[in-house]
């Protein structure tokens, strides 16, 4: 019986040169790290982010505070139904991941996926913050346009003036006899034009 050592190991240096050829060593490249967009399933943007962010890929989905539905309550939806931003090395294994993750179709693109520039992500967070910021907690903006929802004054447009309580009360201005003219409603009865 041959040693084990002597009867399947190659000798060093053969050894040295079959890693260099199938398996070369990449340098690590700094910020090889780019934006790609994630298209994902309808409706199942949290879910899918959630995963992404699981499996320690960063992701990004932009979303905006809105006032939705005949009981006027504030969302907060995605500003890109169906897509979200995801920063990754595509020559690592994120990739890979990010393309099989459940609740992700494909990244988009030709073939490759495309890279997004940095600043065009940059600028649409710093957009999102900056409107949701605005709209608060309420949800409409001071100067947007919204519409009363209740009798009597049903259907009227009127613009929103502020938030004057915590319990929901707000002031809008409507146009009567040809002035603007404040009125105190709730935020439920408001829905944004």
């Amino acid at each position: 019986m041959l040693p084990i050592s002597t009867a399947v190991t190659p000798p060093p240096s053969a050894a040295a040169h079959w890693i260099e050829e199938v398996a070369p060593e990449r340098p690590i490249r700094p910020g090889a790290r780019r934006w790609y967009v994630a298209r994902l399933k309808p409706r199942a943007e949290e879910r899918a982010t959630a995963i992404l962010d699981a499996n320690g890929i960063h992701v990004f989905l932009p979303r905006l505070r809105r006032i939705r539905g005949r009981n006027a309550r504030l969302l907060t939806e995605p500003l890109f139904r169906g897509y979200a931003f995801v920063y990754l090395d595509p020559e690592s294994d994120e990739l890979l991941i990010a393309r099989c993750s459940p609740g992700v179709l494909y990244l988009l693109g030709r073939g490759e996926p495309t890279t997004v520039p940095d600043s065009l992500v940059e600028a649409i967070r710093l957009r999102t913050e900056a409107e949701n910021f605005e709209r608060g907690e309420v949800g409409f903006r001071p100067g947007e346009r919204v519409q009363i929802m209740t009798e009597p004054l049903r259907h009227v447009e009127a613009i929103f003036d502020r938030a004057l309580s915590a319990s929901g009360r707000a002031r809008v201005l409507i146009q009567l006899l040809g002035r603007l003219v404040p009125l105190e409603v709730n935020l439920r009865q408001l829905n944004g034009i």
